[in-house]
């Protein structure tokens, strides 16, 4: 029984904190920004000529 009440207070408690660091919309442009940093780092550090 005790095991199911922690369980659900990390549950909660990861649910507050992913929300407190910015939730979906800032996971999904931190995304879009590390991934045209990396396709544009890597054309400048490697020219194909």
């Amino acid at each position: 029984m005790w095991s199911w009440i922690v369980l659900g207070v990390l549950y909660v408690l990861v649910l507050g904190g992913f929300r407190w660091l910015g939730g979906i919309g800032a996971a999904a442009e931190a995304l879009r920004d590390w991934g045209r940093a990396s396709s544009n780092g890597s054309r400048e550090l490697h020219p194909s000529s």
